[in-house]
Protein backbone atom coordinates (compact mmCIF):
# COMPACT_ATOMS: atom_id res chain seq x y z
CA UNK A 1 0.00 0.00 0.00
CA UNK A 2 1.16 3.15 -0.78
CA UNK A 3 2.52 5.44 2.44
CA UNK A 4 -0.38 8.45 1.19
CA UNK A 5 -2.91 5.68 1.53
CA UNK A 6 -1.39 4.85 5.29
CA UNK A 7 -1.34 8.21 6.17
CA UNK A 8 -5.24 8.89 5.48
CA UNK A 9 -6.42 5.86 7.07
CA UNK A 10 -4.36 6.41 10.23
CA UNK A 11 -6.60 9.89 10.11
CA UNK A 12 -9.99 8.25 9.34
CA UNK A 13 -10.16 5.06 11.26
CA UNK A 14 -9.62 6.96 14.76
CA UNK A 15 -12.07 9.39 13.13
CA UNK A 16 -14.55 7.34 12.79
CA UNK A 17 -14.23 5.44 16.22
CA UNK A 18 -13.97 8.77 18.02
CA UNK A 19 -17.74 9.95 16.13
CA UNK A 20 -19.29 6.15 16.55
CA UNK A 21 -21.95 6.69 19.58
CA UNK A 22 -21.42 5.17 22.96
CA UNK A 23 -25.29 5.31 23.94
CA UNK A 24 -28.36 7.26 22.89
CA UNK A 25 -31.42 6.47 21.96
CA UNK A 26 -30.58 4.61 18.35
CA UNK A 27 -31.15 1.59 16.72
CA UNK A 28 -28.72 -1.12 15.65
CA UNK A 29 -29.06 -2.57 12.19
CA UNK A 30 -27.52 -5.63 10.73
CA UNK A 31 -27.74 -6.74 6.80
CA UNK A 32 -26.21 -8.72 4.15
CA UNK A 33 -26.09 -8.17 -0.21
CA UNK A 34 -25.80 -9.54 -3.12
CA UNK A 35 -23.99 -7.17 -6.07
CA UNK A 36 -23.47 -7.54 -9.11
CA UNK A 37 -20.22 -5.63 -9.85
CA UNK A 38 -19.26 -3.90 -13.00
CA UNK A 39 -15.76 -2.99 -13.01
CA UNK A 40 -14.31 0.36 -14.09
CA UNK A 41 -11.40 2.28 -16.11
CA UNK A 42 -8.52 -0.25 -15.23
CA UNK A 43 -10.40 -3.11 -14.19
CA UNK A 44 -12.75 -2.80 -16.79
CA UNK A 45 -10.27 -2.54 -19.69
CA UNK A 46 -9.99 -6.26 -17.99
CA UNK A 47 -12.81 -8.62 -16.73
CA UNK A 48 -16.24 -8.75 -17.35
CA UNK A 49 -18.74 -8.66 -14.89
CA UNK A 50 -18.13 -10.61 -11.47
CA UNK A 51 -20.06 -10.73 -8.34
CA UNK A 52 -19.86 -9.67 -5.00
CA UNK A 53 -21.21 -10.23 -1.37
CA UNK A 54 -21.36 -8.12 1.23
CA UNK A 55 -22.03 -7.93 4.81
CA UNK A 56 -22.66 -4.86 7.01
CA UNK A 57 -23.55 -3.64 10.80
CA UNK A 58 -24.80 -0.05 11.36
CA UNK A 59 -25.72 2.21 14.01
CA UNK A 60 -29.08 4.36 13.46
CA UNK A 61 -29.39 7.94 15.34
CA UNK A 62 -32.95 9.33 15.80
CA UNK A 63 -32.66 11.68 12.99
CA UNK A 64 -31.72 9.76 10.17
CA UNK A 65 -28.36 9.85 10.56
CA UNK A 66 -26.02 6.24 10.82
CA UNK A 67 -22.76 5.42 11.11
CA UNK A 68 -21.89 1.65 10.11
CA UNK A 69 -18.88 -0.78 8.73
CA UNK A 70 -19.45 -2.37 5.41
CA UNK A 71 -16.98 -5.98 4.06
CA UNK A 72 -17.48 -8.26 1.39
CA UNK A 73 -15.71 -9.76 -1.37
CA UNK A 74 -16.09 -9.23 -5.31
CA UNK A 75 -14.81 -11.81 -7.82
CA UNK A 76 -13.65 -10.98 -11.09
CA UNK A 77 -12.98 -14.67 -13.24
CA UNK A 78 -13.97 -13.90 -16.43
CA UNK A 79 -11.29 -12.22 -18.71
CA UNK A 80 -11.74 -10.30 -22.00
CA UNK A 81 -9.35 -12.42 -24.09
CA UNK A 82 -6.43 -10.29 -24.98
CA UNK A 83 -6.46 -7.77 -22.62
CA UNK A 84 -3.41 -8.05 -20.50
CA UNK A 85 -0.20 -10.20 -20.95
CA UNK A 86 -0.52 -13.06 -18.60
CA UNK A 87 -2.98 -16.16 -18.68
CA UNK A 88 -5.83 -16.80 -16.66
CA UNK A 89 -6.33 -13.44 -14.62
CA UNK A 90 -8.81 -13.38 -11.41
CA UNK A 91 -9.08 -10.89 -9.41
CA UNK A 92 -10.43 -10.46 -5.86
CA UNK A 93 -11.12 -7.63 -3.90
CA UNK A 94 -12.35 -7.32 -0.04
CA UNK A 95 -13.25 -3.82 0.64
CA UNK A 96 -13.18 -2.76 4.49
CA UNK A 97 -15.20 0.36 4.71
CA UNK A 98 -16.40 2.69 7.29
CA UNK A 99 -19.98 4.66 6.38
CA UNK A 100 -21.63 7.22 6.88
CA UNK A 101 -25.57 7.62 5.53
CA UNK A 102 -28.86 9.47 5.98
CA UNK A 103 -32.22 7.87 5.53
CA UNK A 104 -35.22 10.27 4.64
CA UNK A 105 -38.60 9.26 5.71
CA UNK A 106 -37.88 7.75 8.69
CA UNK A 107 -41.19 6.53 9.66
CA UNK A 108 -42.67 5.70 6.23
CA UNK A 109 -42.43 1.89 4.35
CA UNK A 110 -40.38 2.84 1.74
CA UNK A 111 -37.18 5.13 2.91
CA UNK A 112 -34.41 6.45 0.65
CA UNK A 113 -30.87 6.51 2.16
CA UNK A 114 -27.55 7.93 0.99
CA UNK A 115 -25.00 7.06 2.30
CA UNK A 116 -20.20 7.97 1.54
CA UNK A 117 -17.79 5.14 2.66
CA UNK A 118 -13.84 5.28 3.14
CA UNK A 119 -11.59 2.71 4.39
CA UNK A 120 -9.54 0.34 1.89
CA UNK A 121 -9.89 -2.26 -0.11
CA UNK A 122 -7.30 -5.83 0.19
CA UNK A 123 -6.92 -7.29 -3.55
CA UNK A 124 -5.42 -10.40 -4.97
CA UNK A 125 -4.69 -10.86 -8.33
CA UNK A 126 -4.01 -14.48 -9.64
CA UNK A 127 -2.71 -15.36 -12.80
CA UNK A 128 -0.18 -18.10 -14.84
CA UNK A 129 2.47 -17.79 -17.44
CA UNK A 130 3.68 -21.09 -19.64
CA UNK A 131 2.34 -23.43 -17.11
CA UNK A 132 -1.30 -22.92 -16.07
CA UNK A 133 -1.58 -24.98 -12.61
CA UNK A 134 1.73 -22.56 -11.83
CA UNK A 135 -0.67 -19.40 -10.86
CA UNK A 136 0.68 -16.34 -9.17
CA UNK A 137 -0.89 -14.59 -6.31
CA UNK A 138 -0.02 -10.71 -5.92
CA UNK A 139 -1.68 -9.12 -2.97
CA UNK A 140 -1.88 -5.61 -1.78
CA UNK A 141 -4.32 -2.62 0.00
CA UNK A 142 -5.42 0.68 -1.36
CA UNK A 143 -7.31 3.47 -0.51
CA UNK A 144 -10.75 3.34 -0.92
CA UNK A 145 -13.89 5.68 -1.32
CA UNK A 146 -17.74 4.61 -2.25
CA UNK A 147 -20.55 6.76 -2.43
CA UNK A 148 -23.66 4.68 -2.34
CA UNK A 149 -27.43 5.76 -3.02
CA UNK A 150 -30.47 3.30 -2.30
CA UNK A 151 -33.86 2.49 -1.00
CA UNK A 152 -35.47 0.18 1.83
CA UNK A 153 -38.28 -1.52 1.73
CA UNK A 154 -39.83 -2.44 5.13
CA UNK A 155 -41.33 -6.33 5.24
CA UNK A 156 -42.06 -6.07 8.94
CA UNK A 157 -41.24 -3.37 12.33
CA UNK A 158 -37.94 -5.06 12.07
CA UNK A 159 -37.00 -6.69 9.35
CA UNK A 160 -36.55 -4.79 5.11
CA UNK A 161 -35.35 -5.67 1.56
CA UNK A 162 -33.28 -2.48 -0.09
CA UNK A 163 -32.11 -2.09 -3.57
CA UNK A 164 -28.96 0.24 -3.76
CA UNK A 165 -26.42 1.43 -6.17
CA UNK A 166 -22.60 1.98 -5.38
CA UNK A 167 -19.33 2.42 -6.17
CA UNK A 168 -15.92 1.26 -4.72
CA UNK A 169 -13.43 3.43 -6.01
CA UNK A 170 -9.93 1.95 -5.39
CA UNK A 171 -7.62 4.76 -5.47
CA UNK A 172 -4.02 3.21 -6.06
CA UNK A 173 -5.20 1.72 -9.61
CA UNK A 174 -4.63 -1.57 -10.75
CA UNK A 175 -1.80 -4.10 -9.96
CA UNK A 176 1.42 -3.90 -12.01
CA UNK A 177 3.34 -7.39 -12.70
CA UNK A 178 6.66 -7.70 -11.86
CA UNK A 179 7.65 -10.98 -13.69
CA UNK A 180 11.19 -11.56 -14.15
CA UNK A 181 10.98 -13.55 -17.64
CA UNK A 182 8.96 -10.33 -18.79
CA UNK A 183 8.86 -6.90 -18.80
CA UNK A 184 6.66 -4.66 -16.61
CA UNK A 185 2.80 -5.37 -17.78
CA UNK A 186 -0.18 -3.31 -16.45
CA UNK A 187 -3.19 -2.91 -17.04
CA UNK A 188 -4.60 -0.88 -19.65
CA UNK A 189 -5.58 3.09 -18.07
CA UNK A 190 -3.13 1.50 -14.80
CA UNK A 191 -2.47 5.31 -13.65
CA UNK A 192 -6.67 5.82 -12.95
CA UNK A 193 -7.81 5.13 -9.91
CA UNK A 194 -10.11 1.68 -10.64
CA UNK A 195 -12.54 -0.42 -9.02
CA UNK A 196 -16.47 -1.35 -9.56
CA UNK A 197 -19.49 -0.31 -9.43
CA UNK A 198 -22.50 -2.11 -7.64
CA UNK A 199 -26.14 -3.07 -7.91
CA UNK A 200 -27.28 -4.85 -4.79
CA UNK A 201 -30.30 -6.16 -3.48
CA UNK A 202 -30.04 -6.86 0.47
CA UNK A 203 -32.06 -8.05 3.79
CA UNK A 204 -31.00 -6.24 6.90
CA UNK A 205 -32.75 -6.39 10.29
CA UNK A 206 -33.18 -3.64 12.47
CA UNK A 207 -33.40 -4.25 16.34
CA UNK A 208 -35.43 -2.86 18.28
CA UNK A 209 -34.71 0.45 20.88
Amino acid sequence: MKAKSISILAFVIPLCLFLFPIRGKAQWSVGIEYNMALPITGYGEVFKTGSNFNLEGKYHFTKGWGVGFQTGAARFENSKEGSIAVNDPKLTVVPLIFTAEYEASREATIRPFFAAGLGLSIYTFSYSLDNPAQSTNETNASFTMSPQIGVRFFITKNTMSYLKGSYVFVMDGPPVIMEPSLPVTTFPESDKATGYAGIAFGFSYRFNK
